[in-house]
């Protein structure tokens, strides 16, 4: 179903819509996914770990120096546009206020650069610096022990502000997620395989009246959507925001 009209006719009739989006999204502005083949992980993998041990609670309380190197070397986000995906849905929001909620396990920040105002970060945001306790802080700001050890302007070590492996999911972030899930009438998924736990569990709280799969292969559980759409994200919304256009035009 590749054809934009039955989501188009969903949204009218949708009163509260989640979206939920993954790394394809993000893919279709060059990003690399984590899993694929020279994804994050693999680029990360050195000669004595493993590029998914890097990311995780244990290896950066042990590594820290080690752990913000490769973050650093890896995980630059400035150079990416959003896509005709990230457009769409912040010109929705802006058309439809309190309508539209994002919950994304991206931490590229693309929906926000975007435009996108109410977005929940599952995972949380990748540009983002702060101390183990929470306080934020800007890089420009940070420093480095002789060690080699970033820290705040008070000596605090830091760490990117994302939930590592071993860590829990923001109690505020799970919370938000699964009420706008229960509220919604239409559920949109993009690009995501719906096999990153516990994030994929929260698609069992929703039970509205639409859901649809925007994702070039087919994920667990198919039967939950009314409609799958296997075309780029970009693409596809790209055909939308086209049509918008022309509507306004006539």
């Amino acid at each position: 179903m590749n054809n934009p009209k039955k989501l188009v006719d969903a949204l009218s009739a949708s009163k509260k819509i989640v979206v939920f989006t993954g790394a394809g999204m993000s893919a279709e502005s060059g990003l690399p996914t984590f899993r694929n083949a020279n994804g994050y992980f693999d680029r990360l993998t050195g000669n004595w770990y493993k590029g998914e041990e890097v990311l995780s609670l244990p290896f950066f309380q042990r590594h820290p120096a080690l752990f913000q190197k490769l973050y650093l070397e890896h995980f630059d986000f400035s150079p990416y546009e959003p896509n005709a995906g990230h457009l769409f849905l912040a010109e929705y929001e802006q058309a439809h206020p309190d309508k539209l909620t994002i919950c994304t396990q991206n931490i590229d920040g693309l929906h926000q650069k975007a435009g996108s105002q109410n977005v929940i970060e599952l995972h949380g945001n990748g540009e983002i610096w702060r101390t183990e306790n929470g306080q934020k802080s800007t890089f420009d700001a940070l420093w480095q022990d002789r060690k080699g050890i970033y820290r705040d302007t008070h000596s605090k070590r830091v760490r990117p502000d994302i939930v590592l492996y071993q860590e829990d999911l923001r109690k505020a972030d799970r919370i938000r997620t699964a009420q706008a899930m229960r509220e919604a009438d239409l559920l949109l998924v993009i690009g995501t395989s719906l096999q990153v736990f516990p994030a994929a569990n929260f698609l069992n709280y929703f039970t509205g009246k639409y859901a649809f799969l925007l994702n070039q292969e087919a994920v667990p559980h198919m039967h939950r959507f009314n409609a799958w759409i296997k075309e780029p994200s970009a693409v596809f919304f790209q055909k939308l925001r086209d049509a918008n256009k022309k509507d306004l035009s006539d």
